[in-house]
């Protein structure tokens, strides 16, 4: 491509017509570095800053979209694509979508627009939790994580929940810590080519179709101690990613009026209220669409 025919002359160039810039930011990102961090630096160029980062850090990945242009071999690090160049509120959500919960940011002034430092400590849920379809001798305990995380009027009974779990174990998606094998939460549902969300997918699990496009979302369930770690995210979107890949159309779920705006920053759209009654409260159903 473009710039990997004229990384020399662009390396070259830089240096003489804003080396001091760089210098000066390598400096100053150096400062905020400590021998412990691993750094992920996006659009590192010919790697001005590059050098200033690596000699202070544990580990440093610098990436940009162009291979001829990096200090070091380009890695498409956690799937993430830096074609683009990110912002601030881009990196946030990359790192929260990855399960990342110790992340530092600062916006680091200069000519360019890349100048952005980013230290993660690696500290990623994907490290803390085995993400995985939920095993038949997990079921009692599944059941039990639903009656803690929901009040009685809205939590699935014990016997729905086992029915479910029967039926439709592929759609029951589990987080399990590593350290001490426990369930930390779930998200389960049922697959159907209905379109609209019904109560009666709570409680007949025959309506489960293993070839249906959509996915009716039955409950997110996180236990207390798990929580405000990003936890509830991770499972979404893994959930969504492995339903993708399986080619489903659209995932379905209702929600209370104060779990709409988080829902919504995990990809969701509010269709508005729902014809939902379960519990004897009022509803919002929300969608995903995973194949248009």
């Amino acid at each position: 491509m473009f710039w990997d025919k004229v990384a020399p002359l662009y390396d070259l160039f830089e240096n003489v017509y804003n080396g001091k810039v760089y210098t000066g930011t390598g400096k100053k990102v150096a400062e905020l570095i400590e021998p412990s961090d691993e750094v992920l630096e996006c659009a590192c160029g010919t790697g001005a800053i590059s050098i200033y980062i690596a000699q202070k850090c544990r580990k440093l990945i610098a990436t940009d979209f162009a291979p001829g242009t990096a200090a070091v071999k380009f890695i498409t690090l956690l799937g993430a694509d830096f074609k683009r160049q990110f912002d601030l509120d881009s990196y946030k959500k990359f790192f929260e979508d990855k399960g990342y919960t110790d992340v530092r940011y600062h916006v680091v002034d200069g000519r360019m627009p890349c100048a952005i430092a980013v230290i993660t400590k690696k500290d990623s849920i994907y490290d803390k939790y085995e993400f995985r379809s939920i095993r038949p001798e997990e079921a009692e305990e599944a059941a039990e994580i639903e009656r803690i995380c929901f009040p009685p009027n809205e939590a699935c009974s014990k016997e729905h929940m086992l029915e479910r779990i029967s039926a439709a174990s592929e759609l029951f998606y589990v987080a399990i810590e590593k350290e001490t094998g426990k369930m930390a939460g779930f998200l389960n549902g049922i697959a159907t080519d209905e379109t609209t969300f019904r109560d009666d997918f709570f409680t007949d699990a025959s309506l489960h179709d293993p070839k249906g496009r959509n996915v009716m979302l039955l409950g997110l369930d996180v236990l207390p101690e798990f929580r405000n770690q990003g936890l509830a995210r991770a499972i979404v979107r893994n959930y969504c990613h492995r339903e993708e890949e399986k080619g489903r159309k659209r995932m379905v779920l209702t929600c209370n009026t104060d779990k709409v705006k988080m829902y919504q920053k995990f990809g969701f759209h509010d269709l508005g209220e729902s014809a939902s009654e379960w519990g004897g409260e009022k509803w919002h159903e929300m969608e995903i669409i995973l194949n248009g």
